[in-house]
């Protein structure tokens, strides 16, 4: 029997309290539980790449939802996973999950879904398997060995509308195919040549095939003569269950938790007044080492070297940390696969330390094959001063606003903050006031009204103390988009570039497509511009000789068209490497709609033709995550016009840092181009972006085909504001 593979996501449901402690006073009283969620790979072709691994991570999506409430959480890649868990109050409730990729037709890419019910009940443990099972069809060939005697050069295609694979020879690989509500049959054609050099052809269908299937077509030949007609041949189709018979383990890296305080920002304590301050290490497997690195550390311990490992230290060692001050409580669940250390320092270790800043470097590793490692440091600064400036965040930076924090020592001034100034200026008086915000042991303030790209010193106070320590940072310069009046073209091919030459690409468009059939629907135009000699003109049309080919919105976009599949179907980057943040999009525009004459009524099932088409521009900021199809370079989003319920772009996806968008639904007023401005919207402002997207098309539904004949939108002036 052959196998295949699929995704086991294992839920585990854990009362608060069994293996970590719960900081929430509402967690005790709620009487939920707290779930763990790992994932494994069961698969007929081992995944040996780590690549692969981690790329199945990052395309993994799990939804959480409540009867009666619909969904509660959801998690796009693996990594966006909570491994000390998370809290579900008591009810019933479904798990669902997503993996791979859902590609019409491949021999690499699968695709897996999931369904599982569970319940939340108090006072019980409960575990729950969440199997994503693969959704594909899946197709193989097999040729009997007296078939060499009778054809040769031969090749079987398999296929539907959505695409395509050829097994050329005895290719034993096996295809993956998706299917749709336009696709229910695989349909199959084996060509080869015969002795007399004739070509020899046979086709058939493999009707409604089952996902989670495998098709082998079996190819024999028998007989010592070859007729045309192809009488001495047998195609047998075996239809086969799919079943698993590899498996790579797909977990949480340990998760690192402060007890009561954030381990990602400095501790701040006065001098002979620390107290008693512990750290976790939360993991969905049996912890192989949790080490702290630190020789400092080792020395007021009495002990050599400069590590220590907390879950295989000797007993000697472990009575020398203990009597220093040093406290461990290890646990592990074998049945429900979890495990935790709890590592105390306690107020004899801390109030004894001299004034200082002090790192603790910790290093958690699992044991399974493929083992994770997650990193933290426990950074503790013992001071007599009452307040210590920090260093910048770089997320805290702008163009024109910087937030500043400092570490409160000892609490009781009656007011916290910052002075600052331009570094240029070394006079006293120079010096500005922020009062600062006091939460917890941190003081921040935001100051406003900062120029561009210039460097400022701060410092922090309270009361009447004024920290001797000076920190810098330098605002961001307010970058704008290159060629964002669209002046430089190259029209010297058939394809128009928005670029003097490919060198200097930021901008393209879907020309690369379009001109295959002889037209641009992305030009420059003199005839409506704003400024300078002319405009970008992106025009909606049909491009292609009598009913053969498709259409085409006029469009634009940063980034590159990078080829097309499935004969019309584009496949294109988007992104350029970008850091600053603006706060809005301004331009001019020229928008003429017209009815819509093309419609995928499949995808878009409330667009009719004879509705209004509309335009649309957006704007995306975005992290440093890139994706990668087949052997196409890797851009912060891939774009597939061919798989649009996987591949197009979504402003909820984990990697948007921020978004802004606009849809022109009618014309624009008058003769001329108009004003416009997109406020951007900010999801997360404690990272910045790594690159920009930015996409306007004539036809707001352009990459499912869809819009007006002649529908048009001409851009001018992009500006970018801070």
């Amino acid at each position: 029997m052959k196998a295949l593979n699929y995704i086991y996501i294992g839920i585990w449901l854990i009362l608060c309290g069994t293996l970590t402690a719960c900081h929430d006073e509402n967690e005790l009283s709620d009487g939920g539980a707290r779930v763990y969620l790992n994932a494994s790979v069961s698969s007929d072709i081992k995944l040996a790449s780590r690549a692969g691994i981690d790329e199945l991570k990052e395309n993994t999506l799990i939804w959480i939802s409540k009867k009666d409430k619909g969904l509660v959480k959801k998690f796009e890649g693996l990594s966006s996973l909570p491994a000390n868990g998370l809290w579900l109050t008591t009810g019933e409730y479904v798990a669902e999950g997503w993996a791979g990729d859902s590609v019409p037709a491949s021999f690499t890419d699968r695709y897996f879904t999931g369904y599982a019910p569970f319940t939340v009940s108090k006072g019980q443990s409960t575990g729950v398997n969440l199997n994503c099972k693969i959704a594909n069809v899946v197709a193989s060939v097999n040729y009997s060995e007296e078939i060499d005697e009778a054809i040769s050069s031969y090749s079987l295609t398999v296929g539907h509308e959505g695409g395509e694979l050829t097994f050329e020879g005895r290719d034993t690989r096996k295809g993956y195919f998706m299917m749709s509500s336009r696709s229910r049959d695989l349909q199959w054609t084996l060509n080869g040549t015969l002795p007399s050099g004739e070509t020899f052809t046979r086709s058939g269908t493999i009707e409604s095939p089952k996902r989670a299937t495998e098709y082998t077509i079996n190819v024999n030949y028998s007989g010592s003569e070859t007729t045309v007609g192809g009488g001495h041949f047998s195609i047998e189709i075996d239809e086969t269950a799919i079943e698993v018979n590899h498996e790579v383990v797909i977990r949480l890296a340990p998760f690192i938790m402060g007890d009561n305080f954030d381990i990602t920002k400095p501790f701040y304590a006065e001098l002979g007044k620390v107290g008693d301050h512990a750290f976790f290490v939360n993991a969905s497997a049996q912890l192989s080492s949790v080490i702290i690195d630190s020789r400092f550390f080792m020395e007021q311990c009495g002990l050599d070297g400069n590590d220590v490992d907390f879950i295989h230290m000797s007993d000697e060692v472990r009575r020398a940390l203990e009597s220093h001050g040093i406290e461990t409580v290890h646990t592990y669940d074998p049945d429900l696969d979890v495990a935790s250390l709890r590592v105390k320092f306690s107020a004899a270790f801390n109030n004894a330390l001299p004034e200082g800043r002090y790192d603790f470097r910790i290093i958690a590793t699992d044991v399974k094959p493929t083992s994770n490692r997650t990193e933290a440091t426990f950074s503790l600064v013992v001071s007599n001063a009452p307040v210590k400036v920090e260093d910048p965040s770089p997320a805290g930076i702008w163009t024109s606003q910087a937030t500043l924090s400092g570490g409160i020592i000892s609490a009781g001034a009656s007011e916290y903050g910052f002075l600052y100034r331009a570094a240029a200026s070394r006079a006293d008086g120079d010096w500005q006031k922020a009062v600062g915000e006091v939460s917890g042991n941190t003081v921040t303030a935001t100051i406003t009204g900062l120029t561009p790209g210039s460097r400022y010193e701060y410092k922090v106070y309270a009361d009447d103390f004024i920290s001797a320590d000076i920190k810098s940072f330098t605002t961001d310069s307010e970058q704008q988009l290159p060629n964002a009046g669209f002046e430089e073209w190259n029209t010297s091919s058939k394809t128009y570039l928005i670029c003097t030459d490919a060198s200097s690409m930021f901008w393209d468009s879907g020309n690369h497509g379009s001109s295959k059939m002889g037209k641009n629907v992305t030009q420059p135009d003199e005839t409506v511009k704003h400024t300078g000699q002319r405009s970008i003109k992106m025009e909606s049309q049909f491009v292609g000789i009598g009913t053969i080919g498709a259409f085409a919105a006029g469009n634009m976009f940063v980034g590159e068209f990078l080829g097309t599949e499935n004969t019309t179907k584009g496949i294109l980057g988007w992104g350029r490497p970008w850091t600053t943040r603006p706060k809005a999009l301004k331009g001019y525009i020229k928008y003429s709609p017209q009815a819509i004459t093309h419609v995928d009524s499949d995808n878009l099932p409330d667009v009719h033709s004879g509705d209004m088409d509309s335009g649309i521009l957006y704007i995306a900021l975005v992290d440093d995550s890139h994706k990668s199809y087949q052997s196409y370079k890797s851009y912060p989003w891939i774009v597939r016009t061919a798989d649009p319920a996987n591949w197009l772009f979504s402003k909820d996806k984990p990697n948007v840092i921020a978004y802004g968008e606009r849809i022109f639904t009618e014309a624009t007023a008058g003769d001329g181009m108009i004003e416009f401005e997109i406020p951007i919207e900010y999801y997360k402002t404690d990272i910045k972006p790594s690159n920009i997207i930015v996409v306007a098309s004539a036809s707001r539904y352009g990459d499912y085909y869809t819009g007006g004949q002649s529908s048009t939108m001409w851009l001018d002036d992009l500006q970018l504001v801070y």
